[in-house]
């Protein structure tokens, strides 16, 4: 008998700990649930509208999983673009994951290689958000964490792409109705999870000043990878400037 008022001491195996920690990622990932299935719904009806198939459409979501490369790559098979074309413009898209998985790696606990670059691999801009709302408020990121957030995206973008595949044919309006502003608000959310500090409102607007005057120029295609480049240089500069005087990005 345990006497009223005192907990029953139990010690959780490591194991137990790794499955708490997934499931707290996948539960944390779940409030980008109301942006990212309309997103892969709209996907799900611009690609069959294309000419893919709708067991093609999915698998692409499943193997690809990469919404504006996968918007790119149906927009461009649809206007007839070779294939070289489509690989090289979703490459350059998403060329940003290397310094998004550079930092996470930097902060994630120590493990296997192969697991690592398999984090590496399911790695978006929304886990990505994620992890530096942990690492920033002095939290450990851990590879079950990383994992679990991961996981609810993936079964997030297939669940709505599968809605999109399905209800393209009942409502084919679908593909216009307001997909850039969703595209909007996913991207805004993101951004307002990752600020923290003064610099970080800093790197956002050099990265949105240099994607617009890119596009108002006429070079849109390189807009992201080079927007993201200078506005990661200008962010680091000026971590480095602060940590030189002893201060702090906070302040």
């Amino acid at each position: 008998m345990i006497p009223l008022g005192i907990k029953k001491m139990t010690t959780r195996t490591p194991a137990a700990l790794k499955w708490m920690d997934f499931g707290r990622g996948f539960l944390a990932a779940l409030l980008f649930a109301v942006e990212i299935i309309p997103v892969g719904a709209t996907f799900g009806v611009a690609a069959s509208a294309a000419g893919l198939t709708k067991p093609a459409t999915i698998a692409m979501s499943g193997l690809v999983f990469a919404g504006a490369s996968q918007f790119l790559a149906v927009t461009m098979l649809a206007s007839g673009a070779p294939i070289w074309s489509i690989v090289t413009s979703t490459l350059a898209i998403n060329l940003r994951h290397v310094l998004m998985a550079t930092y996470v790696g930097n902060h994630l606990e120590q493990g296997p290689a192969w697991q690592r670059g398999l984090l590496g691999l399911g790695l978006t801009d929304e886990s990505f958000a994620l992890a530096i709302g942990l690492t920033k408020g002095g939290n450990s990121l851990s590879s079950s964490f990383l994992l679990g957030a991961n996981c609810s995206i993936y079964l997030q973008w297939l669940t709505g792409t599968a809605a999109g595949v399905l209800l393209g044919d009942t409502f084919p309006g679908l593909v216009g109705l307001g997909l850039k502003a969703i595209l909007y608000a996913l991207f805004a959310g993101i951004i307002t999870l990752s600020l923290s500090s003064w610099s970080d409102l800093l790197t956002v607007t050099v990265a949105a000043l240099t994607a617009v005057t890119l596009n108002v120029v006429g070079a849109g295609r390189y807009a992201v990878l080079t927007a993201s480049l200078v506005a990661s240089l200008v962010g680091l500069g000026v971590e480095q400037w602060i940590l030189t005087r002893g201060g702090s990005s906070l302040e």
